[in-house]
């Protein structure tokens, strides 16, 4: 119930945040800025994961920050295709919960679709969904091992565009991680289903095809 909750106040905060972005008209119209059609663009960010639930990465880890790299191809004007890649690590805080285990760092690689939409000369919108190969690599004294398993996600990006090719945004993510750990019924969810809420930030570079 709590985790139902906390997600859709997210998406109130981020319709909150895109209705007043939208509302935000800078005179000048897209001419300067969109004079040749963009074929891709490339996002590097910072994101904080904030684990939700009663999973052990919630309850028993402290997540650190993340770095995530985006490419997007427009294989239409408003919707495009791409790669995601991120990586955060996650140090133990209850050792007794989670056995020898000192630390963790997640990976996924994913493929993403998304719609790419323009409010205004300076300000735009860009909303994917994505799905991916999922790593947990965990640090013991004795010992390295990973667990493996998929990831699901939908992003919400708002930018605003100093040109044609540099961008800053912002961002917000809800996030499923599912793994394959062998777990009793009752203990599946705290093992197999992660949930986290990603904040963060990044840079936007925008690149165009002259003439096309």
């Amino acid at each position: 119930m709590r985790i139902a909750l906390n997600i859709k106040l997210l998406f109130l905060l981020l319709f909150c945040g895109i209705t007043f972005c939208n509302a935000q008209e800078i005179p000048g119209g897209n001419d300067d800025f969109n004079d040749d059609p963009e074929t891709v663009f490339f996002n590097l960010e910072i994101f904080r994961p904030v684990g939700i639930g009663n999973s052990f990465l919630a309850k028993d880890y402290n997540d650190g920050a993340g770095l995530a790299f985006d490419f997007n191809w427009f294989f239409l004007p408003q919707f495009t295709l791409g790669t995601h890649i991120n990586i955060f690590g996650s140090s133990v805080k209850n050792q007794s919960a989670v056995g020898n285990i000192q630390k963790t760092s997640v990976s996924i690689f994913g493929l993403t679709a998304g719609y790419y939409h323009e409010m205004d000369r300076h300000w735009n919108l860009h909303a994917t969904a994505g799905f991916g190969a999922l790593n947990y690599r965990n640090t013991a004294p004795e010992d390295k091992f990973s667990e493996s398993g998929t990831s699901y996600w939908v992003q919400v990006q708002v930018a605003y565009r100093f040109n044609k090719t540099v961008a800053v945004y912002f961002k917000m993510e809800p996030r499923l991680d599912r793994l394959k750990i062998m777990a009793p019924a009752g203990l599946d969810d705290y093992f197999n289903r992660h949930y986290i809420l990603s904040p963060g930030f990044g840079l936007r570079l925008n690149f165009h095809n002259p003439g096309g």
